[in-house]
């Protein structure tokens, strides 16, 4: 009887040997579980609404070498999964390339006033396969679209903040870096007290009523 004494703590070791190994074997497969990276890193994703043209869509890559085309979703909710795709055919990239590309999309099809837009960026890797960018905010415009003159920062109220942001561009003229025509509510080449005016003359006005032209 003495002998199977010594074994039990021999078969014990045996076996727990055998369980660790089963886990170890998992824990080597795991990273190919995982997704793989974006095709391409992207310094900015941005869109601004030049009223009624269209709303400006731009983005720069950092380098390119293995993204092979682009397209672009739009969304009037912020779930990118209830958005749908606005550039057929997709654009072009330039696979291969180790340098950045800037693009730029005027985006103009059934947009209407008094509607915010969002939209999404995504790249096609050389294997054919979409990559979004949907889980970074920089990455993710948010355009009112068709706001009041009167309304520059165009959140579809006129209030303070307006009033500020001409304020901050206070004395620009044309042909002055600062200059903005956005700002310049009265089109005459300068923003001045008469800009600040105009938009403080309908304080409080928002999108609907009759003072919010």
């Amino acid at each position: 009887m003495t002998p199977k004494k010594h074994l039990t703590p021999l078969l014990l070791t045996l076996l727990l040997l055998t369980l660790l190994a089963g886990p170890a074997t998992s824990l080597a497969a795991s990273p190919a579980m995982q997704p793989g990276p974006d095709s391409v890193d992207l310094e900015y994703f941005i869109g601004t609404a030049d009223y009624p043209q269209h709303i400006l869509l731009e983005w720069q890559s950092v380098s390119e070498q293995t993204v092979s085309a682009y397209r672009l979703l739009r969304g009037t909710t912020p779930n990118p999964s209830q958005a749908v795709v606005i550039t057929a055919p997709v654009i072009p990239a330039h696979p291969g390339s180790t340098q950045g590309y800037y693009y730029a999309y005027p985006d103009s099809a059934g947009l209407v006033p008094g509607m915010v837009y969002y939209y999404w960026i995504e790249d096609q890797d050389l294997g054919g396969t979409w990559n979004t960018h949907w889980d970074d905010p920089n990455l993710n415009p948010i355009v009112p679209w068709g706001c009041s003159i009167y309304d520059v920062i165009c959140n579809f109220v006129i209030d303070t903040q307006d009033v500020t942001a001409l304020a901050s561009r206070w004395n620009c003229a044309l042909n002055q870096s600062c200059y903005d025509p956005h700002f310049d509510v009265n089109s005459d080449n300068v923003i001045d007290v008469r800009d600040v005016m105009l938009s403080a003359g309908r304080w409080g006005c928002g999108l609907g009523q009759t003072c919010y032209p």
